[in-house]
């Protein structure tokens, strides 16, 4: 009995095994680090005679400096042949062993940052030459992978052939999505600035291609990224190219799909921690300079943009009740409406009930909200004004307000347009903003308004006021 239940069991455990192993060997392991190199015999043949056509190296950490560089030729020569260096797959680059694996070589690349992932693998082919061939060299290009430019194979004491692209001046465009860096996700279109040919990494001297070649050699393709362009809201590709002026990138016009319902109002430069914040607004044609931040996005507004509103309200009267109507000077563009009358201020405001009166001398404020119409939006610095005042913002659970204050007074008070409590300048402009219908008087605001009595409200009261405050021999509510 025990013997046969051993043999369910080893069964059981077989079938387990054939069942649950497959669902787990192709799976992709993303908790770290994937290296592959991939060394093909391309007609030679591995010395070793257990690879074949192929010799692959798999890593599950990070390589250390020895397994960075490229590793001297494994295969056996065909007859006849000599190794003479490694090749990518496309036949575009060109390296000797003893060097680090060069970008050009790389054929996958993956990198997760949220999941700390990172996959690559490098291939490479053997090169074989005459035995009785000269001796030749490698000269790659250091380019980027956008740009890739072939390397050479040069005999030694000739010389590198120059490319003939890309020009001095040349501006190339590129563009690249990030969706696996969560600090870049999006859509960016780059513009790179080819400044010429250069036999260091760090540009410093030119590369002369007259010069004999007597060694392997690297030349370095200088790039100046120039600007970029990232996606903001919005859809397609920034296309057109920035141009140059000296040391100066001139921004270009915008070539993004904008959001439904939407315009173009400028570029905006993208936030990076190695900058300093720059709320600007650039509009196409302007010049910055490229060793500053020139990463930009396009800012969208709505085509109808309001940058200053300003309403009326009916100021506090002695033994009225709170008003909480709003006229907006432009009501196509938005509404205002008197969202609470606060009583005091500081420790001892509060808000004002509905059947509550106004008293005399006291001081009270007015919240006002303003609300954009459909087609129409508020400027980020858009100014608003109340009774011709400027008012206050404040915000309250994430909502503005826009707040005045008053002083309750008795009765209409003849001059005091503004229904601020004081006869000044100021009320003589309200009532030239009523003329000119900028913004409308309205109650307690136009009976003060019409200054010499004559029932209207029109210059002739702006010049009567002018008079009273010049000290002129005049009495507001009389003819002049």
């Amino acid at each position: 009995m025990k013997k046969a239940l051993s043999v369910l069991l080893f069964f059981a455990f077989v079938l387990t095994t054939l069942c649950i192993a497959p669902l787990t060997v192709n799976a992709k392991d993303l908790s770290g680090h994937h290296y592959r190199y991939h060394y093909y015999a391309n007609d030679g043949s591995n010395k070793n005679g257990g690879l074949g056509e192929l010799y692959a190296i798999e890593l599950e950490r990070d390589p250390t400096s020895d397994e960075k560089k490229v590793k001297n030729c494994m295969f056996a020569a065909p007859a006849g042949k000599k190794f003479k260096c490694w090749a990518n797959l496309s036949d575009t680059a060109y390296c000797k062993p003893g060097v680090e694996y060069p970008y050009e070589f790389c054929t996958y690349d993956e990198w997760i940052n949220d999941l700390n992932y990172v996959e690559k693998e490098y291939s490479m082919k053997a090169i074989w030459e005459d035995i009785s061939a000269p001796i030749s060299y490698c000269v790659q290009f250091s380019s980027m992978s956008s740009y890739p430019i072939s390397g050479q194979i040069v005999e030694k004491g000739e010389k590198v052939v120059k490319p003939n692209e890309p020009e001095v001046g040349d501006i190339h465009y590129y563009h690249y999505s990030y969706y696996s860096d969560p600090m870049l996700n999006g859509e960016y279109d780059y513009f790179y600035l080819f400044r010429g040919w250069y036999g260091d990494k760090n540009y410093t001297s030119l590369y002369d291609f007259d010069t004999p070649v007597n060694s392997d050699l690297t030349i370095y393709v200088n790039w100046d990224r120039i600007a970029s362009f990232k996606q903001n809201d919005c859809s397609g590709k920034q296309t057109e190219s920035p141009a140059i002026n000296g040391n100066k990138v001139i921004l270009p016009e915008c070539t993004f799909i904008p959001p439904e319902g939407k315009v173009f109002d400028g570029w905006k430069k993208v936030r990076s921690n190695h900058y300093p914040d720059d709320e600007n607004v650039y509009h196409p044609g302007d010049e910055i300079d490229i060793t500053e931040n020139t990463d930009f996005e396009p800012v969208w507004v709505y085509p109808n943009t309001v940058t200053s509103a300003s309403c009326t309200v009916t100021a506090p009267m002695a033994g009225q009740k709170p008003d909480y109507t709003a006229v907006p000077a432009d009501s196509e563009a938005y509404t205002a409406t008197v969202s609470e009358w606060i009583y005091g201020t500081g420790r001892i405001a509060r808000t004002m009930t509905a059947d509550e009166e106004f008293i005399e001398g006291k001081t009270y404020q007015a919240y006002v909200k303003f609300t954009s119409n459909d087609g129409y939006t508020f400027a980020d610095d858009a100014t608003y004004t109340i009774n011709g005042k400027a008012a206050t913002k404040t915000t309250i659970r994430n909502t503005d307000y826009y707040v005045v204050t008053f002083t309750c007074q008795s009765s209409a008070m003849i001059g005091d347009a503004n229904l601020d409590g004081k006869i000044n300048i100021r009320d003589v402009t309200a009532i030239q903003r009523h003329i000119a219908e900028i913004e409308i008087l309205t109650s307690v605001c136009l009976v003060n308004a019409d200054t010499n009595g004559d029932g209207t409200v029109d210059i002739s009261d702006a010049t009567h006021l002018q008079m009273y405050l010049a000290e002129y021999d005049v009495v507001l509510g009389q003819p002049s």
